[in-house]
C-alpha cells in the first residue's frame, strides 16, 4: 500500500509546497512518514542479515527485541538481506521459491510489527539467480515495504528518495536517499561504484525538493551497501575499525555531488560487517553498521545502528549501537545461544545450549531447529 501511493502522494506535496498551501496535521496518510509529534523521527538500521531460508531464530529475537525497546519509526534494510544460497538450485523455480521464503523470514517480522521498511540491495543479493528486480517485487508485496524501483532508466535496483513530513504535516522537513551500490567482484575484491546516472536523477531530485522548499536545500541522509570511495581519506571519529574498508573501486562521483547539493549530511552503510565507525569526509559523516544477523561472520560486534532526528534542527542527528552480545546476552542461555550461532568452540556449545534451552522456557525441538539453522 505504502508503494502504490507513495508517487502520487509526493507530486501533491511538492505542488501544494510550491504553491504555500497547508496541511493539517488530521489529514496525514497513514501511507507517509512523518516527524512523531515531539519532533523526533528514528531509524533502525539492519544490515548484513545474509541469511538464507532457513532464518536463524536469534536474529529475529534480537530484532524483536530492538524494536520494543527503541521503537523505530522506520527500519532500513542495508544490504546482504539474503545470502546466494536460497538461489543455489538449478531449478530456477526452486530458487525463486526458496528466495521468497528468505526475504519472507524477516518482512514478514516487520510487518508484524507493524514498522515500514525501507531496502537497499548489496553484492550478495546481486549474486543470487533470482533477479534484483524479481526480489524488489517480492519485497513490494508486504504493506509495511516503502521501497521502490525507480526504473530502468537508473543504473541497479532500488535507488530512490522518501521525504518525511514535518509533525504538522504541513511541509517536507527532512529527505531519505536511497542508492543501489552496484556489484561486487569476489574473485578481484573489488566493488562497483554509484553510477553516472544515479547521481544524475539524485541531483534532479534534490534540485526539485530545494525548488519546493523556497531554494533552499532539504536536510537529508543516504542509505547504501557498499562504503563510497571517499572513506578512504576520510578522518575516522569515534567506533571500531576491525577490518580494512572495502569501498566502491570506481570513479568517486557520489560525495563531491552531495557536497555540491549541500543536502546530506550523513552516509550509512553496511558490507563490512565488524565495523561500526563513524567518520567524516569534508563535512559528511560516513558511518557504518556492523553485521546484524547470524547467517555470516560478525562475532562479538553484530548489533543494530539507530539514528534519531529532531525537527527543530536537521543540521543535526543522533546514533548509536545496540550490541546484540553487551545488551542481550543478560543469562547462561542467552550467552551460550549467542557462542553457538556465532561458531565459537561449535560442537561444546550445541551441547550446553540444548541441556540449557529447556530450563529456560525453549522447548528442545525449537533448540534443535536452531542448531539445524546454523550448521545447514
Amino acid at each position: 500500500m505504502f508503494k502504490k501511493v507513495f508517487s502520487i502522494i509526493l507530486s501533491v506535496l511538492i505542488c501544494l509546497s510550491m504553491f504555500t498551501v497547508s496541511v493539517g496535521a488530521e489529514d496525514k496518510s497513514a501511507d507517509t512518514l512523518q516527524f512523531n509529534k515531539d519532533g523526533t523521527f528514528k531509524i533502525m538500521q539492519v544490515a548484513d542479515i545474509q541469511d538464507d531460508h532457513h532464518l536463524i531464530p536469534a536474529t529475529l529475537d534480537f530484532f524483536r527485541l530492538a524494536i520494543e525497546s527503541e521503537k523505530p519509526d522506520l527500519v532500513v534494510l542495508l544490504g546482504d538481506n539474503i545470502s546466494g544460497v536460497p538461489s543455489d538450485f538449478k531449478d530456477i523455480e526452486k530458487a525463486r521459491k526458496n528466495t521468497a521464503k528468505a526475504i519472507d523470514c524477516f518482512m514478514s517480522f516487520f510487518e508484524e510489527m507493524n514498522v515500514p521498511v525501507a531496502v537497499v540491495f548489496g553484492n550478495h543479493d546481486a549474486e543470487n539467480d533470482v533477479t534484483k528486480e524479481e526480489q524488489m517485487q517480492m519485497y513490494m508485496s508486504y504493506d509495511c515495504c516503502i521501497a521502490v524501483d525507480e526504473g530502468e532508466e537508473i543504473s541497479g535496483c532500488g535507488t530512490y528518495n522518501i521525504p518525511v513530513l514535518s509533525s504538522d504535516g504541513k511541509k517536507i522537513a527532512y529527505n531519505f536517499w536511497f542508492f543501489d551500490s552496484c556489484l561486487y567482484d569476489e574473485e578481484k575484491g573489488i566493488s562497483d561504484n554509484i553510477q553516472q546516472n544515479q547521481i544524475d536523477w539524485y541531483i534532479k531530485k534534490s534540485n526539485e525538493l530545494k525548488d519546493a522548499n523556497g531554494g533552499k536545500p532539504v536536510d537529508s541522509m543516504a542509505f547504501q551497501h557498499i562504503p563510497p570511495k571517499e572513506i578512504e581519506k576520510a578522518e575516522f571519529i569515534s567506533g571500531e575499525v576491525n577490518e580494512n574498508p572495502s569501498p566502491s573501486s570506481g570513479e568517486a562521483l557520489q560525495i563531491s555531488a552531495m557536497l555540491s547539493q549541500g543536502d546530506v549530511k550523513a552516509v550509512f552503510f553496511g558490507h563490512d560487517h565488524v565495523n561500526t565507525y563513524t567518520a567524516l569526509y569534508e563535512g559528511i559523516y560516513l558511518i557504518n553498521c556492523p553485521t546484524s544477523g547470524f547467517g555470516s561472520y560478525g562475532d562479538m560486534n553484530r548489533g543494530l545502528r539507530f539514528v534519531t532526528i529532531d525537527e527543530n534542527n536537521t543540521s543535526e542527528f543522533e546514533t548509536k549501537l545496540i550490541n546484540y552480545f553487551n545488551d542481550y546476552c543478560n543469562d547462561d542461555f542467552s550467552r551460550c545461544r549467542y557462542y553457538v550461532n556465532s561458531s565459537i568452540d561449535v560442537l561444546w556449545n550445541i551441547l550446553k545450549f540444548l541441556i540449557i534451552a529447556p530450563f529456560n522456557g525453549v522447548s528442545i525441538f525449537t533448540a534443535i531447529y536452531e542448531v539445524f539453522c546454523m550448521v545447514s
